[in-house]
């Protein structure tokens, strides 16, 4: 077996691959070839612009039989911003399976992208316990909210919502946004033109049923926006993207599901877990179809890459210090036990030490320390994490907002 990037040729075996492992199309392409040829010569995304660097793991016959894809983004750290290593297209073959095969391909990432001083890593996982043997961890959790939009109260608002059109300098507005409304969450990407390529351009109204429609005030100031996509035959309208800047917003694109009403039974609309909808929901016990209701979401998993950068960017709480055992599965230059002082929010020292450790974490439980924060609650479920140590970990990660909409 024989691991390393894929060369341009290789391309098409390797959408096959992912067709085959993932039993669907991808990308909206018939083929692995259409699939191919939109990567090579009319790439939209970053992932896809940076496929060559893909990972692969081929047999005697040269045929790949494993693949790992990855490009780098930029995320919200406490207010910096970071390198994310976003991963996606991991596929593999039956003959590759149970060998480790995946692992080795992560480890090739991981590293280069350690090497070019990448903070954090990021992806959507088939099965959770898997990558947290690889190092990540959940630090996202979304409320996906389910509505009968006859429900939803009917407020006054002043606003109105306009369907998105491509050259109207709506594209502007819809950066103001995004930027505004997602600047205060942990992990969420900062977007570039590749990021609102997926966003505007991979989802196509007449041919998937995919829609945004703006928010205005009664100002003209754009203050929210939403994409759904619509199914018709399960009466459905699933949001994709709901993003808001004030409570005039919030509402004003509520009313606008509201008139959706005579065509569909319910909405889904995604919301981080801080924002508390149910204040503006006036009815639950209602016999109706249903009443108003959220499943809880962990959306993707993240993990430390470069474990010194990452802890330079994030905000600590009141000053401390600390002594941590940190253990990396992949990367041995995160593992060991480090002096960590604070002060003014920001790390103030950082060096390996061989004193006995206050508390010992693997780098999953850090990254989601450092990104989500820490609530006693949690620490109550660590009896490996002394009673002092405790204490001192709580004034280090106090709570954190988080959320990501955005796929890789």
């Amino acid at each position: 077996m024989e691991i390393r990037k894929i060369r341009p040729q290789e391309v098409e075996a390797v959408r096959a691959l992912c067709f085959t492992a993932f039993e669907a199309k991808i990308d909206f392409t018939a083929s692995p070839k259409e699939s191919a040829d939109q990567i090579l010569h009319r790439p939209l995304t970053r992932m896809h612009q940076n496929y060559l660097e893909t990972w692969a793991a081929f047999n005697e016959e040269n045929d790949p039989i494993a693949t790992a894809a990855h490009c780098t983004l930029k995320a919200r750290l406490d207010g910096s911003a970071v390198g994310l290593e976003g991963i996606g297209d991991v596929a593999s073959l039956p003959q590759a399976q149970g060998k480790g095969t995946i692992r080795i391909l992560f480890q090739n990432i991981l590293k280069e992208a350690y090497e070019k001083g990448v903070e954090l890593s990021g992806l959507y996982p088939f099965s959770d316990g898997y990558y947290a043997r690889l190092g990540y961890a959940n630090c996202v959790k979304n409320h996906v909210w389910q509505l009968c939009p006859g429900q939803i109260p009917s407020w006054k608002t002043e606003g109105i919502c306009k369907p998105y059109a491509e050259g109207r300098g709506m594209e502007e507005h819809l950066e103001q946004i995004y930027e505004k409304a997602a600047k205060e969450y942990n992990l969420s990407l900062i977007r570039q033109q590749p990021e609102w390529n997926r966003q505007l351009k991979l989802f196509l109204p007449h041919r998937d049923g995919f829609y945004t429609y703006l928010y205005y005030s009664v100002f003209g100031e754009p203050t929210g926006y939403v994409s759904y996509q619509a199914d018709h035959d399960s009466k459905t309208l699933e949001c994709r993207q709901f993003f808001f800047t004030d409570a005039d917003a919030l509402k004003g694109l509520l009313l606008f599901l509201k008139g959706k009403a005579a065509y569909y039974n319910t909405v889904s609309i995604p919301l981080p877990c801080t924002v508390p909808l149910e204040l503006l929901l006036s009815e639950f016990h209602l016999n109706a179809p249903h009443n108003p209701a959220y499943t809880l979401e962990m959306h993707g998993m993240t993990r430390i890459v470069h474990l010194r950068r990452a802890l330079e960017a994030a905000r600590f709480g009141p000053d401390g210090a600390l002594r941590l055992a940190v253990s990396d599965p992949i990367l041995e230059q995160n593992s060991g036990t480090f002096e960590l002082e604070w002060k003014n929010g920001r790390l103030n020292k950082m060096e390996k030490t061989t004193q006995p450790a206050d508390a010992e974490v693997s780098i999953a439980q850090l990254t989601r320390f450092l990104c989500a924060g820490l609530r006693q609650e949690e620490l109550s479920l660590m009896p490996q994490i002394s009673a002092q140590a405790a204490l001192q970990l709580e004034k280090a990660f106090p709570p954190k907002k988080t959320t990501v909409f955005d796929y890789y």
